[in-house]
């Protein structure tokens, strides 16, 4: 009777249709079972490697803290130290700076007094250009 079960059990497993009760009472078979049927010891060291690596998987999980999470706290730490430092050098301006500033909008002005200038110098040149032509056209 007992293995008409595991025979259904085994099925719906490799059908991928089993609950973890159902899985878990496989490998408990398979594991404490010494006097298996013929027709299921095939399957006995397939289960019983489930069942070590399940307790493998439960030994490595109840591992105190890892060393990826304190490197990952010290690592934040380090941060903000350097967020803190980054901003306290960022303080108020010195007077260089605030004169470097000037001097640059008083460059920029500059160059836009030139550019509106040559600007209009170039809307000129077109009446020259319009006197060169008629001049070839009569020297012609």
């Amino acid at each position: 009777m007992e293995s008409k079960k595991i025979k259904e059990l085994l099925d719906n497993y490799f059908e991928g249709q089993t609950s973890l009760q159902e899985e878990q009472q496989l490998r408990v078979y398979f594991n404490t079972t010494a006097d298996l049927p013929a027709s299921l010891r095939a399957y006995a060291p397939f289960f019983q490697y489930t069942h070590q690596a399940q307790l493998k998987a439960q030994a490595v999980s109840r591992r105190p803290q890892s060393y990826s999470s304190t490197w990952a706290i010290a690592a934040s730490f380090l941060l903000l130290i350097s967020l803190n430092l980054y901003h306290q050098n960022q303080g108020p301006q010195t007077d260089e700076i605030q004169e470097a500033r000037m001097a640059y909008l008083q460059f920029k002005d500059g160059l836009d007094l030139v550019s509106k200038n040559l600007n209009k110098g170039t809307s000129k040149i077109v009446y020259v250009d319009y006197f060169e032509v008629t001049t070839n056209k009569i020297f012609k």
